[in-house]
């Protein structure tokens, strides 16, 4: 092919749209495709095409950029889509990347897509040093639909399929399922939609399970057995009357009783 009419200041081998140049005034070597260099610090398009390169600069940087379809001879706009610089960090949509990963978006929604390549395989992202280079892990099961937390190599969470939370167990059974002694700071709300009754219970494996809640009636009850599955031994009315093993009859506004059944 005849070589593009390059600028004085690079020297090139071109081989069709593709063509190997090193820019004598810069220090740079340039690999690139449908573009060549027409005058000192602008690119032209070979052909009515897109346009990709890639630059090797004396300090040790790696550039990657793209040019959308442009006509024969007109001045092209590179865009650097990646760089990896001389300290080793790779930046994705940044030319100026400040860890091992910058990944920028461009003002819109952006992801970063793990995939297994299959529907049973586990994927994940690893975390550690040295001596234990994966002893953090976060890792999505696509056989159970799970996502696992790992600290010190042993799983410290798990969010299930059915948006169940577990901590310390990897069968969560509800919403939140701690396995061992919890501590919360604060306020604790505990909320269900009306018409709905809202619970917390307390089990002993094997031996008894306790409910203190609030019934759809909106009083509030100490039951003896899982999901009020047993008797209310006591109830706190919305009037402020209270039961002993019955719930308080209707008394007037201006009674305040304790009744016992």
């Amino acid at each position: 092919v005849t070589p593009s009419a390059w600028t004085s200041t690079f020297k090139a081998a071109q081989i069709s749209l593709s063509s190997l140049a090193y820019d004598t005034a810069n220090g740079v070597m340039e690999l690139s495709n449908n573009a060549f260099a027409s005058a000192a610090g602008t690119k032209s398009y070979i052909s009515t095409n897109s346009a990709t390169r890639y630059l090797q600069t004396i300090s040790g940087a790696h550039q990657w950029s793209t040019a959308p379809s442009g006509s024969a001879g007109a001045a092209i706009s590179f865009t650097q889509t990646m760089t990896l610089d001389a300290s080793g960090n790779l930046g994705i949509g940044t030319t100026a990347p400040t860890r091992k990963l910058s990944v920028v978006g461009s003002g819109v929604a952006t992801y970063i897509n793990v995939n297994s390549g299959d529907n049973t395989s586990l994927t994940g992202l690893l975390f550690g040093g040295t001596t234990n280079p994966s002893y953090g892990q976060v890792i999505y099961d696509n056989t159970g639909n799970s996502m696992r937390f790992l600290t010190a190599g042993a799983e410290a969470a798990r969010l299930d399929s059915s948006g169940n939370l577990g901590l310390g167990t990897s069968l969560p059974g509800f919403r939140l399922d701690v396995n061992g002694a919890s501590n919360f700071s604060g306020t604790l709300r505990i909320s269900a939609t009306s018409g709905n009754n809202v619970i917390q219970s307390f089990l002993q494996t094997g031996v008894a399970e306790w409910t203190i809640g609030q019934r759809a009636n909106q009083n509030f009850v100490f039951n003896n057995g899982g999901n009020f599955a047993g008797s209310d031994l006591l109830t706190l009315s919305t009037s402020g009357n209270l039961g002993l093993g019955v719930a308080p009859s209707a008394w007037s506004g201006t009674f305040k009783s304790i009744q016992a059944g």
